[in-house]
């Protein structure tokens, strides 16, 4: 397996109706989206983790925090994170994505390593687990079928 192949992109954006700027509050003194990077450092099949986020203003905040935290990240389309996460991973040249939420700080890295290998080894397209608790979980999507599903849905 050529972990070089695989990268995490966490998708997040700093306009949120609910509970807005929820990326950067505090977890134990530390922006959660600080902390989520540091956890997905455990992986151990992946080259490469992203911010993966919007050319809205609002988010430079972010692009800050990956700067001066030595953080990869990706900006790129607001609204269709499809054709975002397509340009990040051809950026970045992976081709299996591991996509992770930026507000669930408990994803879990030996989860995504272990569906990392099931989806390698069976050559899966995509690849989910639903069987551990909402707010841990992440999926696996190749490249290809990002391509296929940007010039074949509408």
């Amino acid at each position: 397996m050529n972990i070089d192949d695989n990268i995490i992109l966490i998708a997040v954006r700093l306009k949120s109706k609910r509970l807005k700027k929820k990326a950067l509050l505090p977890l134990g003194g530390i922006p959660l989206i600080i902390q989520l990077v540091a956890r997905l450092k455990y992986c151990k099949l992946v080259n490469k983790i992203i911010i993966c986020t919007s050319t809205n203003p609002e988010d430079d905040e972010l692009e800050k925090i990956c700067v001066s935290n030595n953080i990869n990240f990706y900006r790129g389309s607001e609204l269709n994170l499809l054709n975002r996460f397509l340009e990040a991973s051809k950026k970045f040249n992976a081709k299996n994505i591991v996509r992770v939420t930026g507000d669930n700080p408990l994803t879990d890295p030996e989860i995504i390593d272990k569906m990392l290998n099931v989806h390698i080894s069976k050559n899966y397209d995509y690849t989910y687990c639903d069987s551990i608790p909402i707010g841990t979980r992440s999926e696996i999507i190749k490249r290809e079928v990002l391509n296929f599903c940007d010039k074949n849905v509408k």
